[in-house]
């Protein structure tokens, strides 16, 4: 089974690194996506989870907090911000109990973001951060608020 999105050039590209490091689902193909907008395109198949963390009851995330702030360590050590951490971006294979992130159209490439950059990554959620570690932290932070909620 697959999953099938339609997504911009820098979403694919970090998309494939975090594929590559067993972060995200597979990524299987990319094709060029024919549409009407000026912006160049792909659209990306995706190995199938079957869960996100969203359809199961609450009580039930925090067994999986342990495993979704690995992968989310994993993609920090390769110095990405995913920039949306939700219940609904976490899938889940419950045969075997594997954590993937999904959705990265708001990841950023530590190396582009500009320390000038930093609230506006977050603005959107209102959160105040001044240094790279901050957006690492918010995110652990998210995925543990989360959980225990």
């Amino acid at each position: 089974m697959i999953y099938i999105k339609d997504v911009r050039i820098p979403e694919l590209e970090i998309t494939q690194i975090a594929s590559d490091n067993n972060i995200s689902p597979k990524l299987l193909r990319v094709t060029p996506y024919i549409g009407e907008s000026d912006v160049p395109r792909k659209v990306m198949e995706l190995e199938l989870y079957p869960t996100i963390l969203d359809d199961l009851p609450r009580i039930e995330w925090k067994k999986y907090e342990v495993n979704i702030l690995e992968k989310l360590d994993q993609l920090h050590k390769l110095e990405i911000i995913h920039g949306d951490i939700s219940e609904e971006n976490i899938v889940l294979n419950l045969e075997t109990k594997e954590v993937r992130l999904i959705d990265f159209g708001l990841s950023h490439h530590v190396k582009d973001i500009l320390v000038s950059d930093l609230d506006m990554i977050y603005e959107y959620r209102k959160i105040d951060v001044e240094t790279i570690e901050d957006l690492y932290e918010r995110e652990r932070i998210e995925v543990c608020w989360l959980c225990d909620n």
